[in-house]
């Protein structure tokens, strides 16, 4: 996985300033993922949005989770092979099935 150093951000205007960059490459409604996974909730495997979610979910329902940035990928957004998928501080979307509980 290609995610680089932390990207430190002395003030809340740098970082704003680094959203709105972002935004620019970044469009609303990109999609990043399309990919089916299992995980293990509560135990950090994925972001915290998901752990929340999925909780609350049974099997077959689909909900669309909108998570902040701290409660997704944060300032240090998601990076793959050197690829931004996600700015940082970036508020992202997924629409989630649950499709099997083990």
């Amino acid at each position: 996985m290609g995610i680089l150093k932390d990207a430190k951000q002395t003030t809340l205007f740098e970082a704003a300033q680094d959203l709105k960059r972002s935004e620019q490459s970044h469009m609303e409604g990109t999609v990043f993922d399309k990919n089916q996974f299992s995980f293990r909730p509560g135990k950090g495997q994925v972001i915290q949005a998901f752990d929340l979610a999925i909780a609350e979910m049974k099997v077959g329902q689909t909900v669309s989770i909108v998570a902040r940035s701290d409660f997704a990928y944060g300032s240090k957004g998601l990076r793959v092979g050197g690829k931004v998928l996600v700015p940082p501080y970036a508020t992202v979307q997924y629409d989630v099935t649950c499709i099997e509980v083990k």
